[in-house]
């Protein structure tokens, strides 16, 4: 066999928001464009009540409409910190967080963008 290296493109990157409503929020976006899918590794701290939260979540578009997966979730409370959404919303897939609580709520990620 032959060993042989390519370059993948694509991103590794990361992001932190912070929250005090129970709306939805953007965590993060990326263009349709350019990237066919994502996964995410989410960590949650909710600052008042001091609950923590880790979460994964994949996700992938067809160009048209938004599919995610939420998985590996681990809390310290009883209920978890966050729900979690995609969309497409002008040529940029959004990953939206809503908080369960008004308190001080802080998502810190990674992610893995792969592209077209």
């Amino acid at each position: 066999g032959t060993l042989s290296f390519a370059t993948v493109s694509g991103g590794l990157d990361g992001g932190t928001i912070t929250t005090t409503s129970t709306t939805a929020t953007t965590m993060d976006s990326f263009a349709i464009g350019t990237y066919r899918s994502a996964k995410y590794q989410v960590s949650i701290s909710d600052s008042t009540s001091g609950d923590y939260q880790h979460t994964e979540v994949s996700v992938v578009h067809d160009g048209t409409s938004a599919y995610f997966t939420q998985y590996g979730t681990i809390t310290t409370d009883t209920s978890e910190l966050a729900t979690f959404g995609v969309d497409i919303n002008i040529n940029t897939l959004r990953i939206r967080v809503t908080s369960a609580s008004t308190n001080s709520t802080v998502y810190k990620f990674k992610k893995i963008l792969v592209d077209i």
